[in-house]
């Protein structure tokens, strides 16, 4: 699921079950918009869930670079990641050519994390496979 406003996105996966039905009413009285969505006739048709573990990601596009910020819950690992293997990049500069974010950073051999977009431009393009995910 992604949800955007005010150029600020973020991205959740996860894992849910289904929670009991008494938990509906008390979503009712706590959120005046769903009332007027669903009267009361209409909210037999719905599920009550709970969220009991995920991973996501906070983009603020508002930032040049676009800025990501990675968050969990009852989850161990928090996202994926791309590293570059320093003892196999040659620093031809091929990966920044194709990098959305223009996060890498030939001198140091390295991938600013809180920029990147996970996109694997810069993987694909690598002629030594310096480049990997890493989870």
């Amino acid at each position: 699921m992604t949800v955007c406003q005010n150029k600020k996105a973020y991205s959740l996966k996860g894992h849910v079950s289904k929670a009991e039905r008494n938990y509906l009413g008390i979503l009712f009285e706590n959120n005046q918009f769903m009332k007027e969505i669903y009267p009361e006739k209409t909210r037999d048709v719905l599920e009550v869930f709970r969220i009991d573990s995920w991973v996501g990601d906070f983009f603020n596009l508002n930032t040049r670079p676009i800025t990501r910020y990675s968050f969990s819950h009852n989850q161990e690992e928090i996202s994926e990641t791309f590293i570059i293997q320093k003892d196999r990049c040659i620093s031809c500069g091929k990966c920044l050519n194709v990098c959305p974010q223009r996060c890498i950073r030939i001198p140091e051999k390295a991938i600013i994390q809180e920029n990147c977009l996970h996109c694997g431009a810069c993987e694909e393009v690598c002629p030594n496979k310096a480049i990997r995910r890493q989870k």
